[in-house]
């Protein structure tokens, strides 16, 4: 009798391990089937502009075969009450400066270097600086040593995201890492038009 349960026993797990089993080959194909699928379809579109999803998660916009890179859609902008585009467009140079001892000046920082990229492949050139001395060999920088002619980006750590003129300085304000992403993405989809 005993045999006879174990022989139940032991078909019973065996059936258990072919159903664990064929489940995994099922998930492992289909994920196959679904990258291989996907492959194609890896972009996004927004009215007349198509995006490329890149492997690093962000979006990547060719215009005149020049590749942009975003963090966030156009769509993601259809309600904000940012302004003061008209600061920095059609400027050959602009200061981009920032507190270095913020508490989040690694982050503005990274903000400041993607956003001069972006600003390179428009043709404005970006002169990095900061807003305090004895720092670093970067030039003395702030809103109020903006002109018309060389105009300001001060970014600048706040709990209110925003962006507003001041005369001649574009004032960045942002709490995260990630609404400054959303703002340098702002700025660069104005200067391209797209929003």
């Amino acid at each position: 009798m005993k045999q006879i349960k174990d022989k139940q026993v032991h078909h019973e797990n065996k059936k258990a391990k072919y159903i664990i089993g064929g489940v995994i080959i099922f998930i492992m194909v289909s994920s196959i089937l679904g990258i291989i699928g996907s492959e194609g379809s890896g972009k996004i579109k927004f009215g007349d502009y198509s995006f490329k999803i890149t492997d690093r998660g962000t979006y990547e916009l060719k215009i005149q075969n020049v590749p942009f890179e975003f963090h966030f859609l156009p769509s993601s902008f259809t309600n904000n009450s940012f302004s003061g585009i008209e600061v920095i467009q059609g400027k050959k140079v602009v200061y981009t400066t920032s507190d270095p001892l913020s508490d989040i000046a690694q982050d503005i920082a990274e903000t400041e270097y993607l956003l001069g990229t972006n600003l390179i492949k428009l043709g404005i050139r970006p002169i990095p600086s900061y807003t305090l001395e004895g720092v670093s060999k970067r030039p003395v920088i702030t809103c109020l040593n903006s002109t018309p002619e060389n105009p300001v980006i001060y970014l600048e750590q706040r709990d209110e995201t925003a962006i507003k003129p001041f005369g001649n300085c574009l004032k960045i304000t942002a709490k995260t890492r990630y609404e400054f992403f959303a703002v340098k993405d702002w700025i660069v989809y104005k200067l391209l038009g797209i929003l």
